[in-house]
């Protein structure tokens, strides 16, 4: 954990852990920002998570493999996450997924934003209540339904898209 402000909680095999700055996260950690909560951490390749309140996080997986390219998955249950993606100069992009219960955003070297929110009503999609909005600051994402089969949307900077319930 690089930085954090207000009430962040982490999750270690189901036991409370105290939160300090900068306390290492290992796999499998459940990181919550509760209300007025945010959280900064720093990933083994220098990629940044920055997860602001109310929002809830799994870090699934984090390796970095020869040359220092990364293969990264994380697990978005609710609220925003921006996800600030290192790049190696002259590498192989690193992988890089932010997965949510109803969408994949994979990024292969990026700033983008994702944001998961259920039990919310929107007007332009009756009936549903469940959303993964994606917003590409830089680079490219590619957004995936896990609803459907469908093609991936590939999105360039500030573009955005959202998926809604299953697809």
């Amino acid at each position: 954990m690089q930085t954090y402000a207000g009430d962040v909680r982490l999750e270690r095999a189901a036991h409370a852990v105290p939160t300090v700055t900068g306390l290492g996260v290992q796999r499998n950690d459940r990181l919550k920002a509760v209300a007025n909560g945010r959280l900064v951490i720093l990933l083994n390749d220098q990629s940044k998570l920055d997860l602001y309140d109310s929002s809830v996080l799994v870090l699934n997986d984090q390796m970095l493999g020869p040359g220092g390219v990364a293969q990264t998955r994380v697990s978005l249950l609710s609220g925003i996450l921006r996800s600030i993606v290192h790049v190696t100069s002259g590498g192989p992009p690193p992988n890089f997924e932010v997965h949510t219960p109803n969408a994949i955003a994979a990024a292969r070297g990026t700033d983008f934003d994702s944001g998961y929110h259920n039990h919310v009503q929107r007007s332009a999609f009756l009936g549903c209540q469940e959303f993964t909005d994606v917003f590409d600051r830089e680079g490219k994402v590619e957004v995936t339904s896990l609803g459907t089969p469908a093609q991936p949307v590939k999105l360039g900077p500030n573009q955005s898209t959202t998926v809604p319930c299953g697809g």
